[in-house]
């Protein structure tokens, strides 16, 4: 009898032994195809060296330089849910009007138009601009000067769900700056979330805002071109634009930004917006967009 239990005893030993020595070849096999996956992950959304120096060479053949840095590794991206609940009227006209500044209303086609003594504000239910031809007062024009103007306005704005940053910065021969803030979510730039001011020596004299606030992100991640394929793309639009391209363009800003295209948003009461690399030539105020997604041009 003992020697009956000695055996079973034995038995249940070695297939304990075999059930850890099978978890643990499990674990190993598991780790294994997670890093291999890891690896075919790096190598599919990684822009190579190969490619990298294709495309460099492409573009200078065709009389463009790309002085910015390429991204070499991208990802899927999802979409982000906006709503338009700050483009209103009342909130936007106590901004941008003075303490007891009496202005008229008049609709116009499809805009509502507030108009005072010194100010004329546009609403078409996708901005608000704002014209003010004499100013708001008088500066002495430089980016230090243009920036505190801009960012005292835009601190009366006061919407705690959009946090603006500065974006983009242009000047207009000597006579002008423009200054671009956009919305910001989690490290994303929104392009159709912003606050864009014109000034002049008269400080202020104009104003365009998208107010749109975000309440995150949407519908699952989808796959997008690769940065040398949006920049083929672009290629192909300068040469479009320009047929052969005599004198050198310069590329000096490429990333991606969320951009809302309203012509496909339809009365749906929510908005989304997608992806859309972003590149900036010189003496160009107006970026090109292209669709992630697709890989076409916003036009």
């Amino acid at each position: 009898m003992d020697c009956i239990k000695i055996f079973s005893r034995w038995g249940e030993s070695i297939n304990a032994d075999k059930a850890k020595n099978l978890a643990i070849l499990f674990f190993v096999i598991l780790n294994i195809v997670l890093l291999s996956l890891m690896l075919i992950g790096r190598v599919k959304y990684r822009v190579s060296d190969k490619q990298q120096r294709y495309i460099h060479a492409l573009l200078e053949k065709n009389n463009i330089t790309l002085d910015a840095k390429i991204m070499t590794e991208f990802r899927p991206i999802r979409q982000l849910s906006l709503n338009q609940k700050y483009m209103d009227v009342e909130l936007v006209t106590n901004w941008l009007f003075d303490n007891g500044e009496n202005f008229t209303v008049s609709d116009e086609f499809d805009r509502q138009i507030f108009r005072s003594d010194r100010k004329t504000l546009t609403y078409d239910k996708q901005q608000f601009v704002m014209e003010i031809p004499d100013g708001t007062g008088k500066i002495e024009l430089n980016p230090q000067n243009a920036r505190r103007v801009c960012e005292e306005k835009l601190n009366e704005l006061n919407i705690s769900q959009i946090e603006f940053e500065e974006d983009n910065e242009f000047f207009i021969g000597d006579e002008s700056i423009i200054l671009e803030y956009r919305a910001k979510y989690s490290g994303n730039v929104i392009y159709s979330s912003y606050v864009i001011f014109r000034v002049t020596e008269s400080s202020i004299v104009e104003i365009k805002a998208g107010l749109l606030s975000c309440n995150g992100y949407t519908d699952a991640a989808k796959e997008i071109y690769a940065p040398d394929e949006a920049l083929q793309a672009l290629l192909y639009e300068l040469k479009n634009l320009y047929g052969d391209i005599e004198k050198n363009i310069v590329i000096n800003r490429l990333d991606i930004v969320y951009y809302l295209d309203f012509s496909k948003s339809g009365e749906s009461s929510e908005l989304k917006a997608i992806p859309y690399y972003r590149f900036y030539i010189d003496e160009r105020s107006e970026p090109f967009l292209i669709n992630a997604y697709f890989n076409t041009v916003l036009r």
